[in-house]
């Protein structure tokens, strides 16, 4: 069981499946994104589009997919189908952190597993491994607000430890991200053709525009520009950008 594609989640399921013959199960929307997955992308492209100086590229990553290799999942699953894991376990399709992320409900036991997605002490990034576009902010605040159904539940999440509580980290998790959006908004609406590099620049990060650094500054750069894509399509970002999270 898999909830997403990323390496420490996916990246010894092979090793798992030879040793102790269990299945993987991955989304489908999971394996799509895993199968279109480009290793060792040249990304001087990209750089280009979002307008960073030529002296500061040094100071990024060359580029790597966030996903090694692996063979075709035994199962494929989608919203709402459930999994008979001794006790019936029903899954959500959560996608923002990933492109096809899945979240589990174990409505007998009352424990809801939610991965990356929902998390106790970290906010989790967001469109890490998408491919082919999409807007994995609104996905995002979309799927993450589906979640507060199960607020009684108890959250055993991917990283940290098991919690209580998950709308209040829920609706947390969505104001964290809605204030980036909201500074993007901002200036954009200042400076509509400012690149991706400008804008990122006036926004506020934890280590400082100046402190960030390879993965990290690659990292704010996307971010930046997932934002901006969230904020300019106003059929989806009108309402979360004028709402009281």
């Amino acid at each position: 069981m898999a909830t997403h594609l990323h390496d420490d989640h996916l990246g010894m399921a092979d090793r798992v499946r030879r040793e102790y013959g269990a299945e993987l199960v991955l989304s489908h929307r999971e394996w799509d994104a895993v199968q279109a997955q480009t290793f060792d992308r040249d990304q001087s492209a990209l750089l280009d589009e979002w307008g960073v100086p030529p002296e500061r590229r040094p100071h990024l990553p060359s580029g790597q997919s966030t996903v090694h290799e692996t063979r075709q999942p035994d199962v494929l699953v989608g919203d709402g189908d459930v999994l008979d894991l001794g006790r019936p376990v029903r899954v959500l399709l959560t996608p923002g952190h990933s492109q096809g992320g899945i979240t589990l409900v174990d409505v007998e036991g009352q424990h809801i597993l939610t991965g990356d997605h929902v998390m106790p002490h970290i906010n989790p990034g967001l469109g890490l491994g998408y491919v082919g576009g999409g807007d994995p902010v609104a996905d995002y605040f979309e799927s993450t607000e589906r979640l507060l159904d199960w607020d009684g539940f108890e959250v055993l999440p991917g990283h940290g430890f098991r919690f209580a509580r998950l709308g209040q980290r829920a609706k947390h998790h969505i104001s964290h991200h809605l204030r980036r959006s909201r500074q993007v908004a901002r200036v954009h609406e200042h400076d509509p053709d400012a690149s991706i590099w400008a804008t990122a620049a006036q926004l506020s990060w934890t280590a400082g525009w100046g402190g960030l650094e390879g993965y990290y500054l690659f990292s704010a750069l996307a971010q930046t520009a997932m934002h901006l894509d969230f904020v300019r399509d106003e059929a989806r970002s009108a309402r979360w950008l004028a709402s009281a999270y």
